[in-house]
């Protein structure tokens, strides 16, 4: 195992650590920005502006504000994409977590179709499925609990 580049590896994420903070502590602000402005009748926050902070790394601070404010948890479809963002965004910190699978997605962002990295490997896969398998049934049960 090469130190060295685990210890560039690690720099690089301390380095994305306050912009990821940042950013989903926007995506919470906004939440709560929006919720109070609908109570007031005053303008609001678009939901493509909600839904971009989400996309580019906010989903957790996006999530976090739409229970913590109880804002869009049944508006559909909008509760649908926050969902699937969110779920994209756990499947790709799971891919990112395993070592196979980083080394496969550098591959594909690279460009490269090698034979060694052209097909994710199996574990990682079912992984994913596991993790979307669950926050998929989690996602059901929270629509239908909200609903009835």
């Amino acid at each position: 195992m090469n130190l060295d580049a685990m210890a560039g590896a690690m720099g690089s994420v301390r380095g994305l650590v306050g912009p990821f903070l940042l950013l989903n502590l926007l995506a919470f602000c906004l939440f709560g920005l929006d919720k109070t402005r609908e109570r007031r009748g005053r303008w609001r926050v678009s939901e493509r502006t909600l839904l971009t902070f989400a996309a580019v790394g906010g989903s957790i601070g996006a999530k976090i504000g739409q229970r913590a404010f109880r804002h869009k948890t049944t508006k559909q479809p909008f509760a649908f994409v926050l969902n699937a963002i969110c779920m994209l965004h756990m499947a790709l910190a799971v891919l990112l977590a395993m070592p196979s699978s980083r080394s496969w997605l550098q591959a594909v962002l690279a460009g490269q179709s090698g034979r060694r990295h052209g097909r994710l490997p199996a574990r990682s896969l079912q992984v994913v499925r596991c993790a979307l398998k669950k926050a998929m049934v989690r996602s059901q049960a929270n629509s239908a609990a909200a609903s009835s």
